[in-house]
């Protein structure tokens, strides 16, 4: 059961960085995340951060 918990708030928080790069790389106009690989981490666990955190564009 732990494994789980940690499992998921480490994918949480690497989503969530991935957020924010992909927000940064936006604003500076430079190559951004691909959003397959934001689709991926939501499909692997991560999809909670990335429902509330999307940009919407």
């Amino acid at each position: 059961m732990e494994f789980i918990i940690y499992y998921l708030l480490i994918i949480n928080i690497v989503s969530f960085c991935m957020m924010g790069m992909d927000k940064h790389f936006a604003i500076k106009q430079m190559q951004r995340i691909p959003e397959r690989h934001l689709f991926l981490m939501g499909y692997i666990g991560g999809g909670t951060q990335l429902l509330i955190f999307t940009p919407h564009s």
